[in-house]
């Protein structure tokens, strides 16, 4: 094995040592990267895209084999006027995203699974659901959120691949 090695190009043995320290680092750099600390800017600019409440459990960042994230427990609360509890309840969520959005390019969410989903839809005596959103979305505070020139380029219909598992 030995001999092996030292049979090869001084650039071969260059670019196997640091594409090996790549992978290490790939691998082990999610592990301090804090993910989480976007918990309260990603639960809050949902509330006000949806006008429901939301949780969201704790955030990891993956980069191999492709980035993206896992979300422990995530919960989409009924409209007001409904009863309490969840529309959506969602024990774990993943994620993969582009690599342009690992390097400041675009973010693109390219697959989400969500592990073991579960739905509550509830319709009321005025016909009204718990899954519809034709009200304007309101903000934290209760105020209708300003209208948007639609700055955010996020739509569901670009995710590529939705899956749910154990549903």
């Amino acid at each position: 094995m030995t001999n092996l090695f030292k049979a090869r190009p001084r650039w071969l043995k260059i670019g196997l040592v640091t594409l090996g320290l790549m992978l290490v680092v790939a691998l082990v750099l999610p592990y301090f990267l804090d993910a989480d600390r976007y918990r309260p800017a990603i639960a809050s600019a949902i509330e006000d895209a949806t006008g429901r409440k939301v949780t969201i459990g704790k955030i990891r960042a993956r980069l191999l084999p492709t980035p993206g994230f896992s979300v422990d427990g995530f919960r989409l609360a009924n409209p007001p006027g409904f009863p309490e509890g969840d529309l959506l309840a969602v024990e774990t969520v993943r994620g993969s995203l582009t690599w342009g959005a690992i390097f400041g390019g675009d973010l693109r969410l390219t697959s989400v699974e969500l592990v073991k989903p579960k739905l509550v839809l509830l319709e009321d005596d005025r016909g009204r659901t718990n899954y519809s959103f034709d009200t304007p979305p309101t903000t934290a505070k209760g105020k209708a959120a300003p209208a948007s020139d639609d700055s955010s380029s996020f739509q569901l219909s670009a995710i590529e691949n939705v899956e749910l598992s154990d549903a």
